[in-house]
């Protein structure tokens, strides 16, 4: 827990950027693929799991 998420009411377990799969559409419209780096940490959810929970 940091310093700035301790004045948060809400803090979201996200995954970060190494620990994603998938693709994602660049400011050029082009369509790029992402491969997963690092395992997630436990607890952590990915984006699509964050949005249709809330």
């Amino acid at each position: 827990m940091s310093e700035t998420a301790k004045f948060a009411n809400v803090v979201l377990p996200g995954a970060s950027f190494f620990e994603k799969s998938g693709t994602f559409t660049n400011g050029e419209r082009r369509v790029q693929r992402v491969n997963e780096v690092i395992p997630p940490l436990a607890g952590t959810k990915t984006d699509g799991q964050i949005v249709s929970a809330s």
